[in-house]
């Protein structure tokens, strides 16, 4: 299916859509099932090495983000700068 924009690329897709899930052809034969094979799992001391790197790597992906943390900048508004019975300009 192609992706069109707009409402003309969701009545295309509908159209499609619907060819699809109503195809007049009876029997579209046997479907191939890939070879698919799970990896193996990991053992214990794979799992007890990668845990204790990602415990040490946390505080320096903290002190990482603080380094790039900058606190947002605003723009204030004039009447909060603005001292009583001052009138902005």
């Amino acid at each position: 299916m192609n992706h069109i924009a707009g409402p003309r690329g969701t009545a295309v897709a509908a159209v499609e859509l619907a060819t699809l899930m109503l195809d007049s052809e009876e029997d579209p034969g046997p479907i191939e099932a890939a070879a698919w094979q799970p990896k193996p799992l990991p053992g214990s001391a794979s799992l007890l090495i990668r845990g204790l790197a990602d415990r040490a790597r946390e505080p320096l992906e903290l002190v990482r983000w603080q380094a790039r943390w900058r606190p947002p900048r605003v723009a204030w508004p004039a009447w909060c700068t603005m001292r009583s019975g001052q009138r902005s300009r």
